[in-house]
């Protein structure tokens, strides 16, 4: 961030920013096939990608033909089934997905510091949105379970909006329903085109969260605006 920027209002991303969702989906789908081993043969990488590539489809398709999220769940177990090899009106299939949505739900959490940050953050008078390209099926389940809830002025999810990162219009109406100018509202999130990238063409102030350390030649030019944790983020703005 330039030197001496005035930050009114800070815009997170969740998945990979708030929480690992990476790592959440990885040890959840190893935990169902550590359950299910006697029963079957099922790859965890193949559950795992499933999941991420499920999402990612039906929010394509979404965004190509205008369509609202309804059936996104049913559309991801649909995959992740077809992923396992198991026939989808099988016992074994609901199982499968019932042992998923537990652990699911057991292992998500934030990542250290994001509650302290948020808190002190709104004690010193800026304000807070989440900025997600989610769809309302996950997203408001996750923002419940993450006990995010009261935590933001204003939640700011793709599928509700009706636009997503990295479009400008979705910051330029986030900044608009928090009342503040783009050059003193800061984003922070950990897909660089997305989040960065985006935010910086709506003219918003951006800061990469990269606590894999991942490096690419884009990237590493702008090493001096990354954070690998909320600490940093801390000590920067407060």
């Amino acid at each position: 961030m330039p030197p001496g920027s005035h930050i009114e209002a800070v815009l997170f991303d969740l998945d990979d920013t708030l929480h690992d969702n990476y790592g959440l989906i990885h040890r959840t789908a190893h935990r169902v096939v550590e359950e299910l081993s006697k029963q079957c043969t099922i790859d965890a990488k193949l559950l795992a990608e499933a999941y991420f590539s499920s999402g990612d489809e039906f929010w394509e398709r979404i965004r190509s033909t205008g369509r609202q999220s309804a059936g996104l769940r049913q559309w991801m177990r649909m995959r992740m089934v077809h992923a396992m090899g198991l026939d989808q009106e099988s016992r074994l299939a609901d199982r499968a997905i019932e042992l998923f949505d537990r652990y699911f739900k057991e292992y998500i959490q934030l990542y250290p510091a994001v509650s302290e940050l948020l808190v002190v953050l709104r004690k010193r008078g800026i304000k807070l949105g989440l900025a997600t390209n989610g769809l309302t099926d996950t997203h408001r389940e996750k923002i419940a379970l993450l006990k995010l809830e009261g935590m933001f002025d204003a939640v700011f999810i793709a599928d509700e909006v009706g636009t997503a990162k990295p479009d400008p219009r979705f910051f330029l109406h986030a900044c608009a329903r928090l009342g503040t100018l783009p050059g003193h509202t800061l984003m922070v999130g950990d897909h660089w085109e997305r989040d960065v990238q985006g935010a910086r063409k709506a003219g918003l102030l951006a800061l990469w969260f990269n606590p894999r350390g991942e490096v690419s030649w884009e990237k590493q030019t702008a090493s001096d605006e990354m954070i690998r944790d909320f600490s940093e983020l801390m000590r920067m703005i407060v």
